[in-house]
């Protein structure tokens, strides 16, 4: 129990140290003030940009994850930020799960991804590198965010069918960007192939049915490509076995 006690003190330091410093840069800029006048100085550095907007507030919602719970973030979001972000049209409750949805995955986000730190105590593993794989492998949660604001029926906000049509889009997003940074599918994807995957992400987002209508178009050209060279393989194994 005692051998217990000291390896668990030994493997909570890398995550102390981690949340500390952190703390230290959540203190100044609530000592500054920054945090308080934080949702003005979005708005005016937007510019009456909503996607400007949206990327400054995700950011932020990251920082504070680094040194705060999920909840608490939140918390401090809905008096600073969240505010500016309904002035400019956003359903209330899309508003609100696109700061929260950040904050939950500040956990994975390098350079103080929390989660992947205390994974990579228990598993005695590098914790930059546990922490950038992470990223990697949780890097479609990214989008899903934006989905919320531009396509408010990913939060069943709406009729059946603009909810069913918004989930299509949601797995499209997701795949296209995991296929993008993953760079395969059936098999290895060229720079073009990937290029297309994520033109395909950003395109599925936009909240405009021209650009929905490219996006489909493009992921069934990929969907194509992808599934003629896995038959073309499966031909040559089959070829080979006679």
């Amino acid at each position: 129990m005692i051998r217990s006690f000291e390896k668990t003190a030994k493997t909570a330091i890398s995550v102390g140290i981690a949340c500390a410093a952190a703390g230290i840069i959540i203190g100044c800029m609530y000592s500054s003030g920054l945090s308080v006048s934080l949702s003005s100085i979005i708005i005016k550095a937007a510019d009456g940009s909503l996607l400007i907007t949206l990327i400054y507030t995700a950011l932020f919602s990251l920082v504070l994850g680094c040194g705060m719970p999920s909840v608490g973030v939140y918390l401090i979001l809905v008096t600073t930020i969240i505010p500016a972000v309904t002035q400019m049209g956003v359903t209330p409750i899309a508003a609100h799960f696109f700061a929260f949805y950040f904050a939950v995955i500040s956990n994975i986000t390098p350079p103080v991804c929390v989660a992947a730190f205390a994974g990579a105590a228990i598993a005695e593993a590098s914790p930059m590198k546990t922490g950038f794989k992470a990223f990697t492998i949780g890097i479609a949660a990214y989008i899903i965010p934006f989905l919320f604001v531009y396509h408010p029926a990913t939060l069943a906000i709406g009729t059946a069918g603009e909810i069913a049509v918004a989930v299509i889009d949601g797995v499209i997003a997701v795949t296209c960007l995991a296929v993008c940074v993953a760079g395969y599918i059936s098999r290895k994807l060229n720079i073009l192939e990937r290029i297309l995957a994520f033109a395909v992400c950003v395109l599925v987002v936009m909240p405009f049915s021209v650009s929905n209508l490219i996006a489909y178009s493009i992921f069934a050209v990929i969907t194509a490509i992808q599934v003629t060279a896995w038959a073309r393989r499966r031909r040559g194994d089959i070829t080979k076995r006679l």
